[in-house]
């Protein structure tokens, strides 16, 4: 779940799109996205704002899994995971390479990372690690 969260979060800072020399990462583009109005109102509109909060999502769900709390990690890395992995396969499969605009390796490698965080999540809910403290009692 580390591994994919960690990934996924990667990715989402490598550039996604390159146009002549420029690169640009997912927050770039989405902020282009949105400040231009190329997202229609509604629920499209809500995942390219809300998309800064998928660090904060995969992160939380990560912290969650390591103090012990399984159910509200899984819960948080299955979201975050769905979040960077729809979003990225998105992408990467919707815009062309044309010789002015190319689609970089980072909407793939974000994709898989939300894969791998989302089977994280839920092995995390399946796979029981005994902790220090269980060899105490």
């Amino acid at each position: 779940m580390t591994a994919g969260a960690a990934l996924a979060v990667l990715g989402s800072f490598l550039p996604w799109l390159k146009s002549g020399a420029v690169g640009r990462s997912s927050y770039e583009i989405l902020g282009l996205v949105d400040r231009l109005g190329f997202a229609p109102d509604g629920p499209i509109r809500l995942v390219v704002r809300a998309w800064p909060l998928m660090p904060l999502v995969l992160t939380v769900a990560v912290v969650a899994v390591w103090c012990g709390q399984r159910w509200a990690g899984a819960g948080f890395g299955v979201l975050g995971g769905v979040y960077a992995g729809g979003l990225g396969a998105t992408v990467a499969g919707a815009i062309p390479d044309t010789h002015q605009i190319s689609v970089g390796a980072a909407p793939v490698v974000t994709a898989i990372g939300g894969a791998i965080a989302i089977v994280g999540s839920l092995l995390t809910l399946v796979v029981r690690v005994p902790s220090a403290h269980a060899d105490a009692r």
